[in-house]
């Protein structure tokens, strides 16, 4: 095995989806994964790893893949189990708390 480098210019920590309603307390999805995020120090640790990648000059992007906005899934006529929760409760939602 070789020991790799990587140019920090050329390189990247991308944080996909680290919206309030996923990883804060009282986010709309923080019950459903609070026990394992508390058992494996996720936040702790996305804190560590987000840290020493600025300090070594990595750039940071943050990630959102999607938001909920009024009229997401109009016209759909089968929505899955997810979509229809997202639909409902405003998972994540633009310009809400949960979805910054």
């Amino acid at each position: 095995m070789t020991d790799t480098q990587y140019e920090p210019a050329h390189t990247g920590l991308l944080l996909m989806d680290p919206y309030n309603d996923f990883l804060s307390e009282g986010g709309k999805v923080w019950p459903l994964v609070e026990e394992v995020a508390t058992e494996v120090g996720l936040l702790d640790n996305l804190r560590a790893v987000t840290a020493a990648a600025r300090a070594a000059g990595i750039q940071v992007f943050v990630v959102p893949h999607r938001r909920w906005r009024e009229g997401n899934y109009a016209n759909w006529n089968y929505l899955n189990r997810d979509q229809a929760a997202s639909k409902q409760n405003r998972v994540f939602e633009d310009g809400a708390w949960g979805g910054d």
